[in-house]
């Protein structure tokens, strides 16, 4: 039995699912547009792939992580058969080596998709067209520079424990642990207007005890790095989790007639943290590089 076989015949296996479908798919919608994602970010890309090619049918193929998307690309690629459809293969950066990654594979700019929901240029637009605030008006200027204020104490109070991540991934040590989709609630209390960090590197060690020590010098050589553009370079679920609570506190904030602070007047907008990447998904930004990488497949 071949690799492909077997592989349709894990139907626990995200892998084997993915291809499964695309084998089932592909002679019904030999004209489509396919791509093969890591799980979660298929509202993101589908929106850009269909303003950019238009008529184009699309489907999103979930492989399961980004080992795994990988691993579909060289499956897919080897059999000449598939060759005459139009496919794409999108993964996180995250704090990974991906220089050795075909080109066909497209690594986004920054740590992984979260990161494109998470800057200020993201927010103007939510401003203008979620909370009728426009750049005329005093209150668009003041919220900007309180998200540049807050989004700075977030990254002071989250360096530390990127850079100690980063050294981790980028030494090739394994982890017996998975992080979490948010940062360690014992680390920093993030309450916007009174984020509070409260760990150093000791604190790190005791939750990690089994995790290979880094050295200082190490830490600050990464700390260096990732500050160059910390909204890009961060743990992107660290990154949308500050933007979230951000912009949940302007809800609040509008809808308490006793605060508004910065909003003047209710909204309508409710976030679901579970679907926040389908709901901003039209204002997160979009990198020219996966503008080429599409129109190059198509």
């Amino acid at each position: 039995m071949s690799e492909v076989e077997n592989l349709i015949n894990e139907k626990e296996n995200a892998l084997s699912v993915a291809l499964h479908r695309f084998v089932l798919l592909k002679d019904s919608y030999p004209n489509a547009f396919y791509y093969f994602i890591e799980g979660k970010d298929a509202p993101y890309y589908l929106t850009r792939i269909k303003a950019i090619l238009d008529s184009h049918e699309c489907f999103p193929l979930k492989c399961g992580n980004k080992e795994k998307t990988i691993k579909m690309y060289h499956i897919i690629s080897s059999n000449p058969l598939y060759n005459k459809y139009k496919k794409a293969y999108f993964v996180d950066r995250d704090f990974d080596d991906n220089s050795n990654l075909p080109v066909d594979i497209y690594v986004t700019p920054c740590y992984s998709i979260e990161n494109l929901y998470c800057t200020d240029k993201v927010l103007k637009e939510i401003l203008k067209c979620e909370f009728d605030i426009l750049p005329s008006e005093q209150e668009f200027h003041s919220i900007l520079q309180f998200f540049s204020e807050e989004q700075a104490t977030f990254h002071s109070a989250t360096l530390l424990f990127n850079a100690w991540y980063a050294c981790i991934k980028s030494k090739g040590i394994k982890m017996n642990v998975c992080l979490d989709d948010k940062f360690p609630k014992e680390f920093v209390t993030l309450n916007i207007s009174n984020i509070i960090s409260s760990y150093d590197i000791n604190s790190i060690k005791d939750k990690y005890p089994d995790v290979e020590e880094v050295s200082a010098d190490e830490i600050e050589y990464m700390k260096d790095k990732l500050m160059r553009d910390p909204t890009f370079n961060f743990r992107g679920k660290y990154e949308i989790q500050f933007f979230y609570e951000f912009v949940k506190y302007l809800i609040e904030d509008g809808n308490n007639k006793n605060r508004q602070l910065y909003i003047k007047k209710r909204t309508k907008l409710n976030l679901d943290k579970a679907q926040l990447l389908s709901q901003l998904s039209q204002y997160a930004l979009t990198p020219d590089s996966l503008i080429e990488y599409i129109k190059n497949i198509a």
